[in-house]
């Protein structure tokens, strides 16, 4: 398989539960893959553009020490997270461009 993608940028970002974390793309860039890791604290995800909530049925989890792809320029873009407790969480994001 050919990779044709590059990463462009690493984010990290602090997830709160009071606050829907998303994603900056920068301007002029295709997204074409996402892999996060989840340093501290379990969140929550949705890569439908539709906000998740920190309760049970609110979206994916995803505990702490963990990672996940994410691939599609619409999942990425849609792409929104937030912390399933009151302790933030630490993500980190590699984006991947075309």
């Amino acid at each position: 398989m050919v990779n044709n993608e590059t990463a462009n940028t690493i984010q990290a970002l602090t997830v709160t539960n009071s606050a829907v974390t998303a994603l900056t793309i920068p301007a002029g860039v295709t997204a074409a893959r996402v892999f996060i890791t989840v340093e501290t604290a379990a969140i929550r995800f949705r890569y439908d553009a539709n906000n998740p909530t920190a309760g049970i049925g609110g979206g994916h989890p995803l505990a702490a020490n963990n990672s996940i792809t994410i691939e599609g320029k619409v999942n990425v873009e849609g792409l929104r997270m937030i912390a399933q407790t009151a302790t933030d969480a630490k993500v980190y994001v590699t984006l991947e461009v075309q």
